[in-house]
């Protein structure tokens, strides 16, 4: 589809990596990613949104797993997107567009990629996962994530997912992060993992980080 000038100045020091060029930006620009989260893990939810709409995704759904009428006060990047996702994206990098999905509702629509964060039912993942062509899930608990992907059955690192402390803010925005970036080297490069692997897990409180696959 070829870049605009204003995207050629927006996008200038991307389109310089040598992983990315400017055929790659222009790939991420017509790609879709579909980030479903549950309520524990709305920080990490909004971290990864921040990175794939500044990276130039070009559309974006948003859907929580719990009933949500806007961002929770109490989270970090709230005041980032100044209580507002569409307008908070819209001045982050206005040709990324958020859609917003209900659990269950637009199961027809295909993204390119779907990130899935936190605790849900084996059936709301199952009815799900198919929305994505790429499928990478992550969670996380106290100080501690893991990265997997894949299809495959993904629990909060150390215990089920049923228990344990909530997530601190610094493990919310290295899973966050990490998500996004994996997600993006996938939609640039257009790599397909089959089965679940696990790529990357982390526990800040004994010093861990581990990776299987560039993340970067």
């Amino acid at each position: 589809m070829g870049l605009s000038e204003e995207q050629i100045q927006r996008y200038s020091r991307h389109i310089l990596l040598p992983g990315v060029g400017g055929v790659g930006q222009e790939r991420l620009l017509a790609s879709s990613v579909l980030i479903f989260f549950s309520e524990d893990e709305e920080s990490a939810a909004l971290m990864a949104l921040a990175y794939l709409a500044a990276a130039g995704v070009g559309r974006i759904g948003w859907c929580p797993l719990h009933e949500s009428d806007g961002l929770k006060q109490e989270s970090p990047l709230c005041a980032f997107y100044g209580g507002s996702l569409g307008n908070g994206l819209k001045r982050l990098n206005p040709d990324s567009r958020l859609v917003s999905i209900r659990p269950g509702e637009g199961a027809e629509e295909v993204f390119d990629a779907l990130v899935w964060l936190g605790d849900a039912s084996a059936e709301d993942f199952e009815s799900s996962k198919s929305m994505g062509k790429f499928v990478i899930r992550g969670g996380s608990l106290g100080e501690a994530g893991e990265i997997s992907e894949g299809p495959g059955i993904l629990e909060k690192p150390g215990m089920a997912p049923q228990g344990g402390t909530a997530s601190t803010v610094a493990a919310q925005g290295a899973l966050g992060a990490w998500l996004a970036a994996r997600t993006l080297r996938h939609l640039v490069n257009e790599t397909d993992t089959v089965g679940s692997t696990t790529q990357a897990r982390f526990d800040f409180s004994h010093g861990l980080i581990e990776a299987h696959a560039n993340l970067s």
